[in-house]
């Protein structure tokens, strides 16, 4: 035991000194606040849901006092990972090699969400909305927190308008108000149904961005109005 551990708040009082070996700086740092923020903090507490325990965090989400060395599950890395492509623009993998060989990231799926014009004003809301609920009627069981969605309007002027990430699974629920001025047939989206959450990323992007995705396998499934493909 340590006398004193300088410049900590723990400072004056006797103190455990613990050095770690085999540690890698990362530069850019990546900051609490990008990955206790939304969409990932929503991801964190799905953790916590699911029964994962000894995790650094709570569900407000904050840093468990005294959780100063804990244990990083694969579904924990790849929050982590999507946090620092975000705020670094590039991922821990490229620090850590192993990342990528993580089973959730490596097989990890992508959805196509497809929209009908007719029915749905899609970009429209994705300029005004940030979250959205699509229904969904296959695949449920599939999906995981965290998978990239792309949303794409149907028709002959159609395409990817936009970039999504799961937030929530499907669950039986109502549409979100702020969803209904974009539903020009309000019947076919209000009521309990099956839902997923998701997070819009980026919006109005084009087909070659689907083309350079070729390590995320797609398959379709058919809703109401919308559509997700996985």
């Amino acid at each position: 035991m340590l006398p004193f551990v300088a410049d900590t708040e723990w400072g004056t009082n006797p103190s455990y000194l613990v050095r770690l070996r085999d540690t890698l700086n990362l530069l850019p740092p990546l900051d609490r606040s990008v990955f206790f923020s939304e969409p990932f903090s929503a991801r964190l507490k799905s953790l916590i849901d699911a029964g994962v325990k000894n995790l650094f965090y709570n569900r407000e989400p904050a840093l468990n006092q005294g959780a100063y060395l804990t244990p990083a599950p694969t579904d924990l890395v790849r929050i982590l990972d999507d946090a620092y492509k975000v705020a670094a623009n590039k991922s821990l993998a490229e620090l850590v090699p192993e990342i990528a060989e993580l089973p959730s990231i490596r097989g990890a799926n992508s959805w196509i969400f497809q929209a009908n014009p007719d029915l749905y004003e899609v970009r429209a809301a994705l300029h005004a909305l940030t979250k959205q609920t699509w229904l969904v009627s296959k695949f449920k069981d599939e999906m995981k927190l965290g998978e990239r969605v792309y949303l794409w309007e149907s028709g002959l002027d159609g395409g990817i308008v936009g970039i999504a990430e799961l937030v929530g699974l499907p669950a039986i629920g109502p549409a979100l108000k702020e969803e209904s001025p974009f539903a020009k047939d309000s019947e076919k989206f209000q009521g309990e149904y099956l839902r997923a959450t998701l997070h819009v990323l980026t919006i109005r992007v084009t087909v070659d961005y689907l083309s350079g995705e070729g390590d995320y396998s797609l398959s379709i499934s058919w809703m109401t109005a919308r559509s997700n493909y996985s």
